[in-house]
């Protein structure tokens, strides 16, 4: 499977979450990638995490006074959030910039 860089950074921010064992939610990701982007589109972006089976929404809670639903990422997302893991590499060409780079997975 191939991600982009700005996948492999939304499988970085909901990896690390709040700390151990606490997931952030969609507000709190929009504000710790480090690239820019809306809120419809992050929701775009992790509904394909999730039909990967790289991240998953958790049940919704209490937060801030408002109800949100955490999102936490799975074993099978954590290989690819940190390049690591059994035959995790990431691969970039010469030629593509830091938005192009993939990283694959070897089954």
């Amino acid at each position: 499977m191939n991600l982009t860089t700005k996948q492999i950074e939304l499988l970085r921010v909901i990896g690390a979450g709040n700390g151990p064992d606490q997931p952030c939610d969609l507000d709190e990701i929009l504000d710790r990638v480090r690239y820019e982007t809306t809120k419809a589109s992050l929701q775009f972006s992790i509904r394909a995490l999730v039909a990967h089976g790289l991240v998953e929404k958790l049940p919704t809670e209490k937060r801030r006074g408002r109800q949100r639903r955490p999102i936490a990422v799975t074993e099978l997302g954590r290989g690819y959030a940190g390049g690591t893991g059994p035959g995790a590499r990431v691969s970039v060409t010469p030629e593509e910039d830091e938005m192009e780079e993939i990283v694959e997975l070897m089954e």
